[in-house]
Order: structure tokens, then C-alpha cells, then sequence
């Protein structure tokens, strides 16, 4: 692929995949509500836990998802068509069969609901979901064979379309139909939907890959063990994400009720989304990176600017967040969501110290040294559970919240920066100067929210959709001159200008 077509790609998957999360988070704002006010607080806490539940199971893809993206990318990079038919083939057997341990794990949690800390009371209607919800684990692993098309040819836009409409489909299925059938609601609506992106998939696939076909007389038993080499050490670190990243939600149902589910989930999810904007633009320069190295061109300036625009964009969401977050929240869901506010300031906390965690990982998996960092994500995993359990004990939900922050700062920040320094040989001037930079940026912002009256005690939504705005944007500028340098700056400026008069 030429380097114009390249960079057109690249840009237009980062809008769309832009795009896609903005629809996402504005869903989201507005479903909560409705969803909380026809629910209540504990089944909206069972939903939230049981698609914490479904979230696990990707797991048990091995690794092989993320490494046949791989391999397919560069099967399209050389245009070797054998190759994509062997791994689309081959793809198609192995998510079939590893459906199979999800399904049967599915089915155990659906019979023993008890084991998610589900109070008794609701127990019969998690077992009803989950066995619903079982389609959808089963459907989910087998669409992976589809997924290294989109990323091989760089079409993450068609794929963001999809789920784009997928997204407003489900909403609007579930505002109508909630308040009569309550959760089973939410659940058919995700299944319903999930089908259907499914299919759409498959079909936009097989126009963007005329000539692929699936066939068992293709598949490869040695294309297998080659993704197992690369995927075993994806697997672990996917094992390590899942179990930070949704395990909040079993422990807060052991530990206290789902209600308090609900509260966590608030915040929580409100940082999400809004980081959900920050990956979705930087994943986009994964197959960029794998590229560039696979033609030996990877530099370290290359590396150096991943690392800076990262702690741009988490910039942005971080002090805007700390700014505008708690008022948002009042706004949005009410006066009964005090812990929720209270739980912000420390999640973004958390989320500064994993700025590095996308493009470093990417560079990782670039190098194809991913493996290398699989101790120090299970080191983190066990250790914050360990933390959760601790902490969430002593002092609730905001032991929980802090139990994220210490582990980020002591693995995901500076184990993950040593790493990068011994293996992939990154100076530490390409690392810690944006670190310090944006923590002295959080700290000021968090002062500023503390003891500047920056809203009316009386706030409306005029006035958030008034201050908003220019909050963002003067972050934004903040952000750029502080955190990107100026090389990197004077690229972005040349760029930005170039595609302005090929506009014109």
C-alpha cells in the first residue's frame, strides 16, 4: 500500500473508530438514567455484573485473535492470498472449537449464580440471562476469524460503522421495551443486535477479500502452532486485562451488594468511555507499527512520538474529566450519586498512570517482544485483586478505586517504563519528562477544580453545555504545547495543512 493510501486509511479509521466511542459514550449517558430509574439500582447492578461476566470470556480466544490479525496483516501486506485463505480457514475451525470451553463455563455460572455474589433474591433471573447470553459468548468467539481482514486491509472504519448502527439499534430497543420486560429487555436487545453486526461482518468481509474462501481441506495444522507461538503470550496478557478490568464488579458483589455494583459502576464507566476515545484513536497505529517494523523502519522517533501523542489525548480526558466529571454526574443522575462523584477524582488518578500502557504495548507487540511483558501483567493482575480485596474490605468502594491507582503506578508505570528501557532500548528521555509533565498538569487541574468556583452551586445543563466546551479546548491547548514537543508538532501542523488544500 502506498504511503498516502496508508495515512488516508489511518485517518479516516481514527475518525470512524472516533466516532463510533463518541456514540458510544452519548448511549450511554443516556441510557444510564433510563435504565436506573425502570431497573433500580440492584438489577441495574445485576446487568453490570453479568456483562462483566461475558466480558471474561474473549480469554478464551488464547491469544489466537490478536495473532492472526497479526499474521493477516502481513499476509496482506504481500499480498499473498494463499496465506489469507489459510488463516481465514483456519481461523473459522479454531474459534469454533474454543467456543466450546466458553460455552460450558457460561452454562456453570448460569446454574450457580450464587458464585457471582448475586443476593437471592435474583438469582433465578441471572440464571435466565446467562443461558440467553450463552449465543452471544458462542457467536462472539467465532466472529474473531473476521476481525484480521478489517485490521489487515486497515478498514477499522467499516467495522466502527457497523458498530455504529449497532449501537443505536440496541438503544432504541432497549428505552422501548425496558420498562415492560426489564432486564430480559437489555439482554435479547444485545443478542438481537450482536447477530446482526455479526452477519454484516462477514458480508462487508467478503467484499473487501473477493477472493476469500473458507474451506477445512485449507486449514492448517503448522499456521496453528505459529499463532499459538505468537498468541500464548497475547493470551496471558488478555488473561491479566480481563481480570483488572472486570473483576471490580464480582468483588463489589462480594464484598458489599449490587447497589454499591451501581455506584462504582457510575464513575467507573464514565472514565471508560471517555478513555474508550483516547484507544480508539491510538489503536488504530498498531498495524502501522507492526508495519513499519516489518519493513524495518521503525524508529526510535517513530516510537518517541506514539509515546507523546498518547499522553496528549489522556491529557485531554484527564483534566477535562477532573474539571467538568463531578457536576456532569450531579446533573446527569441526581443528588444520590455523592460516592460516585467522590470516586472520580481518584479513577482518573488511575487512568494517568496507565498513559503509557497503549503505545508502549504496541511497540512491545510491534517488536514481537509482547512476551516479555507477560510477567509483569500477571504480577499486576494478582496483585490488584489482592489489593481490591484488601482495601475494598477496610474502606468500600474508595479502597477498590485506590487499589487501581497503586497498581498502575508501581506495574503499569514503572515496571512497564523499565521494561521498555532494558528490551526495546527506549531512553528514559523519551518516557519520564511527558510523564512529569502531565502529573503536574493533573495536579493543577485537581487544585483548580477543589478551590475555584468554577460552577454555580445552582448548575444547569446550559450552563455545563456553555463552560464544557471551552474546558475541553483549553485543555486541548494546554495539552499540545506541553506534552507533544515540537518536531512532532511541526509533522502534525504539515499534515493538517496538507489535507486542508487537497480539500480545497
Amino acid at each position: 500500500m502506498q504511503r498516502a493510501g496508508m495515512k488516508r486509511q489511518l485517518i479516516g479509521s481514527s475518525f470512524y473508530r472516533v466516532l463510533e466511542n463518541l456514540i458510544n459514550v452519548a448511549t450511554a449517558l443516556l441510557l444510564t438514567p433510563i435504565l436506573l430509574a425502570a431497573l433500580g439500582t440492584s438489577q441495574y447492578g445485576l446487568w453490570l455484573l453479568l456483562l462483566s461476566v461475558i466480558f471474561i470470556f474473549p480469554v478464551f480466544d488464547f491469544g489466537f485473535a490478536t495473532a492472526i490479525q497479526r499474521a493477516m496483516a502481513q499476509a496482506i501486506e504481500r499480498q499473498d492470498a494463499c496465506s489469507i485463505q489459510r488463516l481465514f480457514s483456519t481461523g473459522m475451525l479454531l474459534f469454533a472449537g474454543l467456543a466450546v470451553p466458553a460455552l460450558l463455563c457460561t452454562f456453570l455460572l448460569a446454574t450457580n449464580p450464587a458464585w457471582l455474589g448475586v443476593e437471592p433474591d435474583f438469582r433465578a433471573l441471572a440464571t435466565f440471562a446467562l443461558l440467553i447470553l450463552l449465543i452471544k459468548v458462542v457467536t462472539d468467539m467465532i466472529a474473531n476469524a473476521m476481525h484480521g481482514i478489517y485490521s489487515g486491509h486497515l478498514r477499522f472504519d467499516l467495522d466502527a460503522k457497523i458498530s455504529i448502527v449497532q449501537t443505536i439499534l440496541r438503544s432504541v430497543l432497549m428505552v422501548v421495551f425496558v420498562t415492560e420486560f426489564g432486564l430480559m429487555a437489555l439482554v435479547f436487545a444485545t443478542l438481537g443486535t450482536d447477530l446482526l453486526a455479526h452477519l454484516a461482518r462477514f458480508v462487508l468481509g467478503y467484499r473487501l477479500q473477493p477472493d476469500l474462501r473458507c474451506s477445512w481441506q485449507l486449514v492448517s495444522w503448522r499456521a496453528i502452532k505459529e499463532l499459538y507461538v505468537f498468541g500464548r503470550h497475547v493470551f496471558l496478557l488478555d488473561a491479566s486485562r480481563i481480570i483488572r478490568t472486570n473483576s471490580e464488579p464480582l468483588l463489589i458483589s462480594h464484598l458489599l451488594n449490587l447497589s454499591a455494583v451501581s455506584f462504582y459502576a457510575v464513575a467507573d464507566r464514565l472514565v471508560r468511555q471517555a478513555e474508550m476515545l483516547t484507544r480508539s484513536v491510538l489503536g488504530s497505529l498498531q498495524p502501522f507499527l507492526i508495519r513499519k517494523q516489518h519493513s524495518g523502519m521503525l524508529t526510535e522517533q517513530i516510537a518517541a512520538h506514539s509515546i507523546q501523542l498518547s499522553l496528549f489525548f489522556h491529557g485531554v480526558l484527564l483534566l477535562s474529566g477532573l474539571v467538568c466529571g463531578p457536576i456532569f454526574i450531579e446533573l446527569w443522575l441526581g443528588q444520590g450519586f455523592g460516592q460516585s462523584q467522590q470516586l472520580l477524582p481518584v479513577l482518573f488518578l488511575a487512568v494517568l498512570f496507565k498513559a503509557y500502557t497503549i503505545p508502549l504495548s504496541q511497540l512491545f507487540i510491534a517488536h514481537a517482544c509482547h512476551h516479555k511483558l507477560v510477567p509483569l501483567h500477571l504480577i499486576g493482575a494478582v496483585l490488584q485483586v489482592g489489593f481490591m480485596l484488601l482495601l475494598g474490605s477496610l474502606f468500600g468502594l474508595m479502597g477498590i478505586a485506590w487499589a487501581a491507582v497503586v497498581i498502575n503506578a508501581l506495574v503499569f508505570t514503572a515496571g512497564l517504563c523499565v521494561q521498555a528501557n532494558r528490551i526495546l532500548q527506549l531512553p528514559w528521555t523519551a518516557m519520564l519528562p511527558g510523564l512529569l509533565s502531565l502529573s503536574v498538569l493533573f495536579t493543577l487541574a485537581f487544585l483548580l477544580s477543589m478551590h475555584l468556583p468554577l460552577w454555580r452551586p445552582e448548575a444547569s445543563w446550559l450552563e455545563f453545555l456553555v463552560k464544557a466546551p471551552v474546558i475541553v479546548i483549553t485543555a486541548a491547548l494546554v495539552c499540545y504545547y506541553s506534552l507533544i514537543r515540537a518536531p512532532l508538532r511541526g509533522r502534525l501542523q504539515a499534515s493538517l495543512q496538507e489535507l486542508i488544500s487537497k480539500q480545497r
